[in-house]
């Protein structure tokens, strides 16, 4: 007995099409959750003393669906510290065009000295860091990828 398709031609692909979007848009918005936390814990934990607010408001990120941003967060003025959040976008936005596919979260400290901040043991990123590693995995587990 031969098997006889019932459904129109492009019925599955556009099911799975569907499908994809969903999940694409589920990851996308528990990414920017992740954002979100990851910005709290490097501006809640950083051990620095903040003096001019530039380097806390230089934390931020972005989140790209294949190299286009689809959403921004952190960037928060502390203090006097629009240069940080000016300096903060500006080194995000350098930043966006290295990764063009996939879904990619970007969190950063965009004060040049940041990283010596870092080097002194004072946490600006490590625990963000730390957190997003935990986070990111936790998620994928309970979507069930």
């Amino acid at each position: 007995m031969p098997i006889k398709r019932m459904s129109p031609r492009n019925a599955l692909g556009q099911y799975l099409e569907r499908k994809v979007s969903d999940l694409r848009r589920v990851l996308l918005n528990n990414l920017i959750y992740v954002g979100e936390e990851a910005v709290k814990e490097a501006r809640q934990r950083g051990r620095y003393k903040d003096q001019t607010g530039n380097l806390r408001s230089s934390i931020g990120y972005c989140i790209l669906d294949d190299g286009v941003p689809v959403t921004f967060g952190g960037f928060k003025v502390v203090k006097d510290g629009r240069q940080g959040a000016q300096q903060g976008r500006k080194f995000l936005d350098s930043l966006i065009s290295e990764h063009s596919t996939g879904l990619v979260l970007i969190v950063v400290a965009g004060m040049e000295y940041a990283q010596y901040v870092e080097a002194m043991n004072l946490n600006v990123l490590d625990s963000a860091e730390q957190l997003a590693e935990r986070l990111v995995p936790q998620m994928i587990k309970s979507l069930k990828i």
